[in-house]
C-alpha cells in the first residue's frame, strides 16, 4: 500500500516532525518519512 503522505523535513526539525507523524498515523493517515537518513539525490525503489 502506498502512503497517503510523504514528509520532507530538515533534521533540525526532526523531533517536531516525529510528533506530527505520530499524530497523523493515530488518525489513520499512512505516512512515509525518512527515518534512517536518505542522502540527497537517492532514488527510492519502493
Amino acid at each position: 500500500m502506498s502512503p497517503d503522505v510523504f514528509i520532507s523535513y530538515s533534521r533540525e526539525n526532526q523531533q517536531k516532525v516525529i510528533k506530527l507523524v505520530e499524530y497523523m498515523r493515530e488518525q489513520g493517515v499512512a505516512v512515509w518519512m525518512d527515518e534512517s537518513d536518505i542522502h540527497g539525490a537517492t532514488m527510492s525503489t519502493k
